[in-house]
């Protein structure tokens, strides 16, 4: 796999829904990440547009990493529809095979994610959403419990098997 994108949801995988603080090591990893990948966030909201999710990001120094944010509630359709994973895929030029999504709901960011054809990083790193798989369709590719465990899998994944160790 030739990895050029990370899509990640908002809540509770990129800002702590409780403190509403990036999540521990957010930062860290995503100055590491920006300029080697296309960054996006595609979030479910009811009420916030990607305007607000956008001012929100900017207020806690998350938005400069990102190439593109967009909230269901402006798009008119959140995941799982492949449709809005589609969208953000074509606005930056992707294909799915090159893009890894983190979220942390089962049913809305894995599945949408697996059905739209990219690898799915489940993020569990506390005890809100507890979702087991319900089908092979809901299956994670990874499960990480830290925001900085994401790094290990994308170098894992930039891995092609001449450049692998022993």
């Amino acid at each position: 796999m030739q990895l050029k994108g990370i899509f990640f949801d908002l809540g509770d995988t990129l800002i702590d829904e409780e403190s509403f603080q990036p999540l521990d090591g957010a930062e860290e990893v995503l100055e590491k990440l920006k300029g080697r990948y296309k960054l996006a966030v595609i979030s479910n909201t009811t009420t916030s547009t990607t305007e607000d999710i956008e001012w929100i990001m900017e207020r806690l120094g998350l938005l400069h990493f990102f190439d593109y944010v967009i909230a269901s509630k402006s798009f008119g359709v959140g995941k799982p529809d492949v449709s809005i994973f589609n969208f953000v895929l074509e606005t930056l030029s992707l294909k799915p095979e090159e893009v890894v999504f983190v979220g942390n709901k089962i049913s809305t960011d894995i599945l949408g994610a697996n059905k739209t054809g990219m690898e799915s990083i489940l993020l569990r790193w506390n005890s809100r959403y507890l979702e087991e798989p319900s089908s092979p369709e809901e299956e994670p590719d990874f499960v990480i419990n830290s925001f900085k465990e994401l790094l290990k899998i994308v170098e894992n994944l930039n891995q092609t098997p001449s450049e692998g160790g022993l």
